[in-house]
């Protein structure tokens, strides 16, 4: 699958499988957008691999807006 210059968008991304999925995906090109509910966690990983950031939680759908 190609997914270069693809915009994927991955919750829960600031550690375990999340963060190893975004590296994996950054690694095949994707453009990537990172959420978690911890943004100073997150941060560091957005920074590695020119993400952009977002402090969400999926729980709750005024947070997803």
């Amino acid at each position: 699958m190609n997914i270069a210059d693809k915009l994927i968008v991955i919750t829960g991304a600031a550690g375990g499988i999340g963060a190893a999925v975004a590296r994996e995906f950054a690694a095949k090109g994707a453009r990537l957008v990172l959420s978690d509910l911890d943004l100073n966690t997150l941060m560091p990983l957005a920074d590695e691999l020119s993400a952009v950031a977002v402090q969400c939680d999926v729980t709750h759908e005024e947070s997803i807006q």
